[in-house]
């Protein structure tokens, strides 16, 4: 049984390799944990022994970090006093000196004394590198593990007095991946690679690999230690059998390897291919440069030029071939590009053209372009031709319709009185295209499918059912809105051209007469409990006109209300209408009124566009789920505790604006760095400043993902947004409202949406008090 640690978790397999094994069984590291811990907890995961000694080698492993770290330090590093509780633990050597440092590592004072010390060399370190004299070190991997020492510990116990064995042997996978570390000088496994990337013999390869590798010996991470001799090479590991390859079955190895595309790492072999390119054409340049100008001869063409020239014609060959675009229709991109590569070779190798074999065979990079920029065009090609026909392939066929989004109304329409008529069927095709032929799907594909128009009929009347016939798109323009189709249903009101012509068929309409019917019964209701008050003209106006005001206790309420007058582009609207998406406005001064529709989101960023808007943005909030999650994570698990998550609860309860919240964290937050495991599972250093705060955010091998940087004034509305819906410990203490005066106010007892009263407004019915 073999093992492969991926980053999809543990890969097992019978035999002696496994990481390429389709078949392997991979165990997630989630699976892995769980087991782990199951096998702690019954006593079967490690001996007595060395359950006992766990936190002593845990601490004796930072303590040679530390050891290490701190004898690399320049003498600048050492003057300046970074460290200093370290100069204390002396002895002979680094066996001892190591060991009075791990028994220290126990006590909690001086684990504080040495956490404040690091911390301050840490962030020298990252401003002047040369604090140290050597590189090597992992300065957040030895601040991560020193905060570990903190964790409180569980105690497992164990009645094994040793853990049962096992025979151990050294994978075919160890070795190749020893193998792909090249030798032990510096630049050996380009050497390596461009040698055996050319056309040698097997002896020159093994010549090559004795004279690169030469004599000696190094250690890495799978096998342990590596030796290179006269004989080959010779692999060592801990309780396994050695392993020792000649330099024939070495050179057959990394041939191998090489033609299998697994020497390289995808990062190395894009560097290469690069490097390679770039030398190439320099050279050809430079060897153009220096050829005499013969007028009577053809120039020859540059290796790019014969590149454009050959790559059209072995595209078109493999986008023949059979093999190829049974992968590309039927299996996925990794499988297809395997024999897209063999179809490449056949294509080449089935030209006859001896100078295409040539290039082919001859230039690495000619060949690896090739296979590369040609799979890369053709497979997604490929893929979607020959790809199955799915249900979604027909719907998204269907509401594309014929492009017409007046023929689509039309089809709306009429399959609201006719869905299940036969006649139907033909209306459509003549609606669709003006002829009988059936409806196409995939049009010049071999999976193209005809539809018959009755099925098209079943199928238009169930999308049209579920809301799905206009596209989300077409939903985002309002192209679904339908003018025939509301202006038919007013004049089936008596409502024709924005005037009621026919009162009596207005009153008659069975909705209406609901609205009058309940409107009643709740005058009635409130015969007994409400008295009459006459109230002017202007009274009334007053009490109906919405007038903004800021809630000092309440960041939630809503920011801008149908009445108020903002600025957008410059020029002033007024909101006639809130919906739960969606904000409509009507420009002010207008003789005839055109509408505007804006998606909230959208609105608001305009909103903040003019600064005439102030009254409004300055107590916007921005939604904590559209945010960056990152700079969410910081915020609430990093830069601020309880006691700062209450302070800025109590500034936004009291009606501070977002100017005011920023000013207040400028001043709180400046001058900090710490680093914190975001939820993802990636790390993010941050630093704050009196303008902003900076996240680097890092992945488990320290390798940058991102670098984000939010000014204060970015991060108040966010703060408001959390506060707002009480997310992440920001609470609302509401005090007891005042005694009001009695004033005038309505209250709304019925609604009735247009969208299911089949009219383009609202209905609202509503009671004054």
């Amino acid at each position: 049984m073999s093992a492969w640690y991926a980053e999809d978790g543990i890969h097992l397999s019978h035999g002696k390799s496994v990481r390429y094994d389709r078949s392997a069984q991979v165990v997630s590291w989630e699976s892995a944990a769980e087991r782990i811990g199951e096998l702690l907890e019954s006593g079967q995961f490690a001996s007595n022994v060395e359950l006992a000694e766990a936190a002593g080698y845990e601490r004796s492993l930072l303590a040679t970090k530390f050891w290490n770290l701190y004898h690399d330090l320049s003498e600048d590093a050492r003057e300046a006093g970074y460290l200093s509780c370290l100069s204390e633990i002396k002895g002979n050597g680094f066996p001892e000196e190591t060991h009075r440092l791990t028994e220290q590592l126990n006590a909690p004072a001086f684990r504080q004394t040495l956490k404040e010390e690091y911390a301050a060399f840490w962030t020298a370190y990252q401003q002047d590198r040369d604090l140290l004299r050597f590189h090597y070190h992992r300065p957040r991997e030895i601040w991560e593990n020193l905060k570990d020492l903190d964790l409180p510990r569980r105690t497992f116990s164990s009645d094994l007095s040793q853990v049962p064995t096992v025979q151990h042997f050294i994978t075919e996978d160890e070795i190749d991946t020893a193998m792909t570390g090249g030798s032990s000088f510096a630049g050996g496994k380009g050497r390596i690679y461009a040698f055996f990337m050319a056309n040698h013999t097997d002896k020159e390869k093994v010549r090559f690999l004795k004279d690169e590798y030469g004599i000696g010996g190094r250690s890495h991470a799978l096998s342990g230690a590596t030796h290179s001799g006269e004989e080959g090479l010779h692999y060592k590991k801990q309780d396994c059998p050695d392993v020792h390859l000649n330099w024939e079955k070495v050179s057959k190895r990394i041939t191998s390897l090489v033609q299998k595309g697994r020497y390289l790492t995808e990062q190395e072999q894009a560097q290469y291919d690069k490097i390679q390119a770039e030398k190439d054409l320099a050279e050809e340049d430079a060897i153009q440069a220096q050829q005499p100008e013969i007028e009577e001869e053809t120039p020859k063409p540059t290796l790019r030029e014969q590149f454009e020239q050959y790559k059209p014609v072995v595209t078109a060959a493999i986008s023949e071939d059979v093999a190829y675009r049974n992968a590309c229709g039927h299996s996925d991109r990794e499988n297809a590009v395997i024999e897209g590569n063999a179809a490449v070779r056949r294509a080449v190798l089935g030209s006859k053209d001896m100078e295409l074999i040539r290039l082919y065979s001859d230039v690495p990079e000619f060949r690896q372009r090739l296979h590369r920029e040609v799979i890369d065009e053709t497979y997604p090609k490929l893929h979607e031709l020959l790809r199955p026909l799915s249900q979604a392939d027909i719907d998204t066929a269907l509401c594309a319709w014929n492009g017409n989004i007046e023929s689509k109304h039309a089809v709306v329409r009429y399959m609201k009185d006719h869905a299940r008529e036969k006649d139907t069927a033909a209306w459509l095709a003549q609606e669709y295209g003006g002829s009988n032929s059936p409806f196409v799907v995939r049009a010049g594909s071999p999976e193209e499918t005809q539809l018959p128009w009755p099925k098209v009929q079943r199928r238009l009347a169930q999308l049209i059912q579920e809301d799905r016939f206009y596209t989300e798109e077409e939903q985002d323009r309002f192209d679904n809105i339908d003018p025939i189709a509301i202006r038919e249903a007013l004049e089936e009101r008596g409502i024709v051209n924005g005037q009621v012509a026919d009162p009596e068929k207005l009153d008659n309409d069975p909705f209406i007469q609901q609205v009058m019917s309940d409107a009643e019964q709740i005058a009635a209701a409130e015969t007994e409990q409400t008295s009459e008050v006459s109230i002017s003209d202007e009274e009334y106006d007053a009490v109906r006109r919405p007038t903004p005001q800021r809630t000092s206790y309440d960041p939630a309420a809503p920011v801008y209300a149908v009445g108020d007058t903002v600025y957008i582009e410059n020029d002033a609207y007024q909101i006639t209408e809130l919906r739960e998406d969606t904000v409509q406005l009507l420009p002010t001064g207008m003789v005839y009124p055109i509408y505007r529709a804006e998606r909230k989101e959208q609105f608001e960023q305009l909103l903040r566009a003019d600064r005439r808007n102030a009254y409004y943005t300055e107590f916007l909030p921005i939604d904590p789920d559209k945010a960056d999650q990152d700079l969410r994570d910081v915020l609430t698990h990093g830069l601020m505790d309880e006691a700062d998550k209450k302070q800025v609860s109590t500034l936004l309860q009291s009606g501070r604006s977002n100017s005011e919240i920023a000013y207040w964290l400028s001043r709180a937050y400046s001058g900090e760095i710490e680093t914190l495991n975001l939820e993802t599972g990636d790390t993010a250093d941050y630093r704050t400043t009196a303008q902003g705060m900076e996240l680097e955010v890092l992945d488990a091998e320290e390798k940058r993902l991102a670098v984000l940087y939010f000014r204060w004034d970015e991060v108040a509305p966010l703060l408001r947004g959390m506060y707002a819906r009480q997310l992440d410990g920001f609470g609302q203490e509401r005090p007891e409202p005042a005694v009001e005066s009695p004033t005038f106010h309505s209250e709304t007892v019925a609604v009735y949406p247009g969208d299911k009263n089949n009219l383009p407004y609202d209905v609202v019915v509503e009671r004054l008090h």
